[in-house]
């Protein structure tokens, strides 16, 4: 096992491919960051007085309160933490998402984990991420209830990207954090949309500037880009490394642009994408507020 994941670790090291020059900002970029910093302003306000969640209701609510933590936002992660069980997290701070309410399938997913590694990461807090590493290691990582379809069940990949942020924040190391990802073609809706965080997480966590990334990387991020040209992230993510966010500031801009297809749910989720993005898109340019 440890020999195929060199090799897959070698594929997609080996063949990077660079992104263009650097993007400057235009008489739109100003116009973004107007609008980023009045729905930036307007989210706090709406944002829970206890714990800063944005979107606290829903079952998906981490991986909103990860972009949100991402776009800017300062909700306060831990409040999803089960206080009797450190490092184990529930999809949304209390009343917790479980069976026994008919609310969730499980109190935890992958793509929930993707949340908190994206915020945890924005936020530069590695000790949130060792305490739910040991917590993992203690379960065999399955990291919710119940084991259903194994949907709680941390991939090699997540591990990997997890203790490979842990290291570039607090230099500890762990040789599980040379877990690749693999990058399947004809993924659609919210695995498409986790396929494309991993793809930016990695960019983030590998210390690759600039959005470099992997010739595979690259395909899916065309993929998707060409299925949803509408999509904001899609758009970034592909406009960002051809050398230019216009369009994705024009989506950004427009009211009537559609939302992605893997958006469900409250004004808040839409909201918290919205200011994921954004903020990416102005620290592309290098005209985000500090």
């Amino acid at each position: 096992m440890r020999y195929i994941a060199l090799i897959l670790l070698i594929l997609v090291s080996c063949s990077r491919r660079s992104p263009k020059k650097k993007i400057e900002p235009t008489t739109p970029a100003y116009l973004l960051l107007d609008s980023y910093t009045t729905r930036l302003f307007d989210a706090k306000a709406a944002a829970s007085k206890v714990n800063g969640w944005l979107e606290e209701s829903e079952c998906d609510a981490m991986l909103w309160a990860g972009e949100y933590a991402c776009g800017g936002g300062k909700p306060e992660l831990i409040y999803a933490e089960y206080v009797d069980a450190p490092g184990k997290f529930n999809r949304r701070p209390e009343p917790h998402c479980n069976v026994e309410t008919g609310t969730s399938a499980t109190t935890w997913s992958r793509d929930m984990g993707m949340g908190l590694l994206a915020g945890s990461w924005c936020q530069w807090d590695s000790t949130m991420m060792t305490r739910h590493m040991s917590y993992g290691v203690s379960k065999n990582w399955s990291m919710g209830e119940p084991y259903a379809d194994g949907r709680a069940v941390y991939s090699p990949a997540i591990i990997g990207m997890f203790y490979q942020a842990i290291y570039r924040i607090s230099g500890v190391e762990n040789s599980s954090r040379k877990w690749p990802s693999v990058y399947s073609e004809g993924l659609v809706d919210y695995q498409a949309h986790l396929q494309m965080l991993d793809i930016w997480l990695r960019s983030e966590i590998d210390d690759h500037p600039d959005l470099d990334v992997s010739t595979t990387q690259w395909e899916r991020i065309k993929e998707h880009y060409r299925r949803e040209p509408t999509c904001a992230f899609y758009s970034y993510m592909f406009g960002a490394h051809e050398g230019s966010v216009s369009d994705t500031i024009s989506l950004l801009l427009d009211p009537a642009t559609p939302p992605c297809t893997y958006l469900r749910g409250s004004d808040h989720v839409t909201t918290s994408e919205w200011l994921f993005v954004a903020r990416l898109t102005l620290e592309k340019m290098e005209i985000a507020p500090k």
